[in-house]
């Protein structure tokens, strides 16, 4: 897909801290066949279930069929979209959650575990069917119920039932990586960079650091990440550096300086480029578009379940 073509837009989900979860149900979610009018990305991670229908999501690089009944997964800051086929309606139900945070019922170690998973997906979809993994889609099914029902100690049943998809996005993540496809293993070896990536985008980073976190050389590191991520690893960075900047114009007012040095931007000029040749915006206009528009469809509806 050619993204320069499309609009680039931020869609933001306030998660309750205490209760980092919401899901939109029901049956007013629904996709149809059309031109691509835009790329959007979230602040946290999208579980989608395809209810009814067959038809496509695309991130950046990568166009993936899916058909009913199945479940994708799109990590925080990931460009895309979905579209359904001609003559067809795609009916979804949607879960937006900090998958990490969400989950304190599991060990330290597990939650460990799929925050690594959440980072190993990074800018790829996750897409899983229904029919082969019919207990997966069932969780999540319960889940979306008991967040439209809100019975008694519904957010309890919610929590445990989204720590018990973790764990299972986990398990099948690990048994491809295992048994069937070389490129998850590539991913896996890439584990510590990534994670060293997130920790610390703020600061002047090396590739050779990267490398060296990875016990590989430093060429060959970049050979690998550029075949798994479609992307050197200096634009790998630059990508999580502007995707944070866009929460902190969102969420914040600090000035465009101050977010540009927050984030390990060499100079304001640098930020500028980067969100000129992303968004064909500068930062204060892209801050000032994203600010008055929101779905109003998605914010009559969380207004609706708060009531």
């Amino acid at each position: 897909m050619n993204k320069q073509k499309v609009e680039i837009v931020y869609r933001h989900f306030e998660l309750p801290v205490e209760f980092p979860l919401v899901a939109l149900t029901g049956g007013n979610w629904t996709t149809k066949p059309g031109p691509i009018e835009n790329l959007h990305f979230h602040n946290c991670m999208e579980i989608g279930l395809l209810k009814k229908g067959r038809g496509y999501v695309y991130t950046e690089t990568t166009k993936y069929e899916v058909e009913a009944p199945a479940v994708i997964i799109m990590p925080p800051n990931t460009l895309h979209t979905t579209t359904a086929n001609e003559g067809c309606v795609c009916e979804w139900n949607w879960i937006y959650t900090n998958i990490v945070k969400i989950c304190t019922d599991l060990s330290p170690g597990m939650q460990s575990a799929i925050g690594a998973f959440q980072h190993e997906l990074n800018g790829a979809c996750g897409v899983i069917r229904g029919t082969e993994h019919a207990n997966l889609y069932a969780i999540l099914t319960l889940l979306c119920e008991e967040m439209a029902g809100k019975e008694k100690d519904y957010r309890a049943v919610a929590r445990c039932l989204q720590s018990a998809a973790a764990v299972m996005f986990l398990r099948l993540a690990r048994s491809e990586g295992q048994s069937h496809s070389d490129f998850g293993k590539l991913a896996t070896s890439l584990t510590p960079a990534v994670r060293y990536i997130s920790e610390h985008y703020t600061e002047t980073i090396r590739i050779d650091t990267l490398a060296e976190c990875c016990h590989i050389s430093t060429s060959h590191f970049r050979r690998l990440f550029r075949q798994v991520f479609e992307r050197s690893p200096l634009e790998y960075i630059e990508h999580i550096r502007i995707e944070h900047a866009c929460e902190q114009l969102y969420n914040c007012d600090y000035s465009v300086m101050q977010i540009s040095e927050m984030n390990g931007f060499a100079t304001v000029s640098s930020l500028d480029r980067q969100f000129a040749r992303r968004y064909g915006l500068s930062p204060s206009q892209w801050r000032k578009k994203v600010r008055s528009v929101e779905n109003p469809k998605v914010t009559e509806f969380l207004n609706e379940t708060k009531r």
